[in-house]
């Protein structure tokens, strides 16, 4: 059997602590990266926070990836000549 002194024990509580510290910092990081994404492709921002949910997160990035984007129709409207009327 082993046993566990406390100094031991402190040391994994710290240790623990500090990978808390580092998963909410890097969390927060994915989120507000994300949110700049959506923001720049025309999208709200506030979409990013779909991506917490499992499932919902894969469903969210392949539409993300393969649907045209908004920003996309407005730089195609702003492109056509004569007002946005074909030729």
């Amino acid at each position: 059997m082993m046993f566990v002194t406390t100094a031991q024990s402190s040391s994994v509580r710290e240790l623990v602590a500090v990978a808390a510290a580092v998963a909410i910092f890097m969390t927060g990081i994915y989120f507000i990266a994300w949110w700049k994404i959506f923001s720049k492709a025309g999208y709200s921002g506030a979409r990013s926070l779909l991506l917490i949910f499992p499932l919902v997160n894969l469903i969210v990035f392949l539409l993300f990836a393969f649907s045209e984007w908004p920003i996309q129709r407005r730089l195609r409207g702003v492109d056509r000549p004569h007002g946005g009327r074909g030729s």
